[in-house]
């Protein structure tokens, strides 16, 4: 699981960062991508999202 989230959120918005933090432990190999972006990450950095889609696909043919 990749949870990619804004810098801007994450720094603005009262207790999102633990927010996302759970929401990446829900899996016993979440993370947390936080990326120098406004809000809408997949449109300011398509390759941050393309990066972390492409993680997960990895880690989960190597545990298959």
């Amino acid at each position: 699981l990749a949870v990619v989230a804004s810098r801007e959120s994450m720094e603005g918005i009262a207790g999102w960062p633990a927010a996302q933090q759970a929401l990446a432990a829900l899996s016993s190999r979440g993370r947390l991508v936080a990326a120098d972006t406004g809000h809408a990450v997949q449109l300011d950095e398509p390759a941050i999202v393309i990066d972390a889609v492409r993680s997960v696909l990895a880690d989960a043919r190597r545990h298959d």
